[in-house]
């Protein structure tokens, strides 16, 4: 292999560990610095057994909601996802786990009275923020809320983390599930449809419309309006 082939190998590798490595945490001020230039490094101190770490950060906190606090924002998870350990271990529960807003991670926390400091409650599976080891209040993306557990989202529907589901279009909601839209009809993931034209609805399917409007003087219309019958 040539040198300028290995020279140039060596300079993308060692761009990809850097840029995978940054902006994360460390131990050390001047490292944080020296890896996040222009931006802030905060201070963890050591608590409950972790060590002190440096954690870059782009933009402040703010407020939402009652008591809710938005974290400042991350270039990595690893950095939110540390920052957020060490706000557990001051006795912060959970709102939402760390997620992506479009440029950033960040994370967002209520202050808990009743949790001790150096607590930390493990969420149920598939879970994004609990009350407790037992209890989830919202689910990760995949998943809907039911008595407090996170269940897998059904068959053709769509899951955002909330207490219900919604269908896809081209499926009809019913007991539950999303089942496929009866043929001849339209269904927008709600639990009704809508026959398509020339078609029209006979329980929970869509019937041939064969409704006659008028009949000649000497026939008489059927009683279900479909045809004419002789008088």
């Amino acid at each position: 292999m040539k040198k300028s082939n290995l020279f140039f190998l060596s300079t993308l590798i060692a761009v990809f560990l850097s840029a995978s490595t940054s902006y994360a945490y460390y131990s050390s001020r001047s490292a944080c610095e020296a890896n996040c230039p222009g931006q802030s490094c905060s201070r963890y101190s050591a608590r409950c057994g972790y060590p002190t770490v440096y954690i870059c950060w782009y933009q402040g906190q703010s407020h939402y909601g009652p008591g809710v606090t938005i974290s400042p924002t991350f270039i990595t998870k690893t950095g939110c996802e540390r920052s957020l350990l060490y706000t557990r271990l001051d006795g912060y529960s959970v709102v939402k786990n760390c997620y992506w807003d479009g440029s950033y991670y960040r994370y967002q926390v209520t202050e808990n009275t009743t949790h001790s400091k150096c607590t930390l409650t493990e969420c149920p599976a598939n879970c994004s923020s609990c009350d407790s080891s037992s209890v989830c209040t919202t689910c990760n993306s995949g998943y809907y809320l039911s008595s407090g557990s996170c269940v897998s989202c059904p068959a053709n529907a769509t899951c955002n983390g909330s207490s219900s589901f919604t269908c896809n279009s081209g499926y009809l909601l019913q007991g539950g599930t999303c089942v496929s839209c009866p043929a001849n009809a339209t269904c927008d993931g709600s639990s009704t449809f809508t026959c398509n034209s020339g078609y029209k609805k006979s329980g929970n399917a869509c019937v041939k419309d064969r409704t006659v409007s008028s009949c000649p003087s000497r026939m008489t219309l059927s009683s279900d309006g479909c045809c004419c019958i002789n008088k």
